[in-house]
């Protein structure tokens, strides 16, 4: 029998920092990292136990985005106790209903926009001033859009490129950097979606998983709200939202000489680079991390690419490379 070392050592902790016997302790969803996460039940309330290793993932930029987050009136979870050497958290429990479950049963307009509202204030978080929240710079952006050569053309489908080859992705590589380095940066979330979002029991949204903050481009979080990576909405409804949040910075007098079109170009752009990033992420995922629930996600992304990607002439050798040598080594029907 294996024993779970860290489990047990994560309820002895818990049992110093909680009053009380809980009912269960039941595990709950994981993410893409390497953290764990456990609900705490209670006669009246529960809590979320979170276990993230310290060789494996850092817990004070949580711990202090938070807190910033609070600040703005974003309803984010409550950090009740904290343990950094061992790497463990209990923080308050927002529920189980994200978004991406949350649309079949609510009006997703009523959701977007609050989650739109949300973000805008989110953009507004002095912390995006701290010395310490990384830059989305030229040359992050390059160690993105490197990820999906490395690792999901490379490592998953096994592709030798050519000189050619290689050359075609420095070249689209270095269009999409110098584009959206080009916008203005705001507070960035880094992974706005429907998995990081939840519809709380008092009608707020609830907002996890923003560890990763940075100092970013404008767009990255709208595009990864409204062109998610696990469900797809019309291009009207998108169209529709994009509205909603432009008029919304109009009534704010941000952004006062940035034009519809402007943002537009912006938004797409950004998605392009955020979706060849996940296609790396998602390979590496399956790869290096033995998760490879995520490859199912894989055709949808591709479909952006494609479908955006169309709209812009130095995208083209990249989707043509994508049509010969992409499509037919997936491993999921498309």
């Amino acid at each position: 029998m294996v024993v779970d070392v860290r489990y047990q050592n994560l309820q002895y902790w818990l049992a110093q920092q909680a009053p009380g016997t809980p009912q269960q302790i039941t595990p709950l969803a994981n993410d893409a990292s390497f953290r764990r996460y456990y609900r705490v039940h209670y006669p009246q309330h529960s809590l979320v136990l979170v276990d993230a290793p310290p060789a494996k993932e850092n817990s004070l930029p949580f711990i202090q985005i938070a807190q910033a987050l609070q600040q703005q009136d974003i309803c984010v979870p409550q950090i009740f106790a904290k343990d950094l050497q061992q790497g463990f958290l209990l923080i308050s429990d927002l529920g189980d209903e994200l978004y991406l479950s949350a649309i079949t049963h609510h009006d997703p307009d009523l959701l977007y926009q609050q989650a739109i509202d949300t973000l805008i204030k989110l953009q507004q978080c002095q912390t995006v001033n701290h010395p310490s929240l990384p830059v989305f710079g030229k040359r992050f952006i390059q160690r993105e859009l490197n990820l999906f050569d490395q690792w999901f053309l490379q490592q998953q489908l096994q592709l030798s490129l050519s000189p050619a080859e290689r050359e075609l992705l420095t070249r689209t590589y270095q269009f999409l950097t110098t584009q959206i380095a080009q916008q203005p940066t705001v507070f960035t979330h880094s992974d706005f979606h429907s998995r990081n979002l939840l519809w709380t029991t008092t009608a707020q949204v609830g907002v996890i998983d923003f560890q990763d903050a940075m100092h970013g481009p404008i767009s990255y979080d709208l595009v990864s709200l409204l062109r998610d990576c696990y469900l797809v909405w019309p291009q009207h409804k998108i169209d529709q939202w994009i509205d909603y949040y432009l008029a919304a910075l109009a009534q704010m007098d941000f952004l006062p000489t940035v034009t519809r079109e402007d943002f537009i170009y912006w938004f797409d752009l950004t998605g392009l680079q955020r979706h060849l990033k996940v296609l790396g992420v998602f390979a590496r995922l399956n790869i290096r991390d033995n998760k490879p629930r995520y490859l199912a996600d894989i055709p949808r992304i591709l479909e952006y690419i494609v479908r955006v990607g169309q709209k812009y002439p130095e995208m083209n050798d990249l989707l043509s490379f994508i049509h010969q040598h992409v499509w037919d080594q997936l491993p999921n029907e498309h």
